[in-house]
């Protein structure tokens, strides 16, 4: 599967606990996943606003 699964995890959740839930809701699956890295995504939109996440990539 080569898709982006996107969701806060809840207040107190871990985040491979969040992505594991996510993926499960999309495919129906309970799969482990594993933490690959982090990375920090900062960009200026043209409307004068800025994105700045701190996003998580994990793989099952």
């Amino acid at each position: 599967m080569d898709e982006c699964l996107l969701q806060s995890p809840a207040p107190g959740e871990e985040t491979a606990t969040a992505a594991r839930r996510r993926l499960g809701r999309r495919t129906g699956l309970d799969l482990e996943v594993n933490k690959v890295f982090d990375f920090v995504y900062r960009a200026e939109l043209v409307n004068g606003l800025t994105e700045h996440e701190l996003d998580h990539v994990f793989y099952r």
